[in-house]
């Protein structure tokens, strides 16, 4: 039955039990390892998510306050709040501080800062770092008048010339 096409020889038959246990070993190795690596991209891309809907959040709040010192001129002390954006809720607050120098007699820094707010606890999570702490400024007083822009053709221009010409 040597000729026979049925026949299989030792190198034929498939792998050993060992050869297979060895490969096994190696996927379950690789595999945690792969899924860990995995997760961490998910979880890297679920921080920077909320990072950019919290900037969101701060420069809306700097806006809006802007847009409310110009037409009042006055600069709240500190408020606090919550807004939704995504469907989520936002905890900000909101800090003023004079700036120290005669120069800078009518300016405020403002400080804002933005948290995740928790569905599952009542309390705001404020007790942690910030996700996103803004810095802006507010004038104190209105202007009386609007500062003008200068025109396109009052700014100065070099004009380079062609050498003789």
């Amino acid at each position: 039955m040597q000729g026979h096409p049925m026949s299989c020889t030792r190198s034929e038959q498939g792998f050993t039990l060992v050869e297979v246990m060895v490969a096994v070993a190696i996927i379950g190795v690789a595999l945690p390892a792969f899924i860990l690596s995995l997760l961490k991209q998910v979880d890297s891309v679920a921080y920077l998510r909320d990072k950019l809907e919290a900037q969101l959040i701060a420069e809306n709040m700097m806006t809006e306050l802007f847009i409310r010192n110009g037409l009042s001129g006055e600069v709240p002390r500190s408020e606090d709040g919550t807004q939704e954006l995504a469907s989520r809720k936002w905890y900000y607050e909101t800090d003023f501080k004079e700036y120290p120098q005669e120069a800078l007699k009518d300016v405020f820094a403002v400080e804002i800062k933005v948290w995740l707010k928790s569905d599952d606890l009542d309390v705001n999570t404020t007790e942690e770092k910030p996700l996103v702490t803004f810095y802006g400024a507010l004038y104190k007083k209105q202007q009386k008048e609007a500062i003008q822009r200068p025109k396109i053709d009052e700014y100065p221009v070099k004009r380079h010339e062609k050498k003789g010409s």
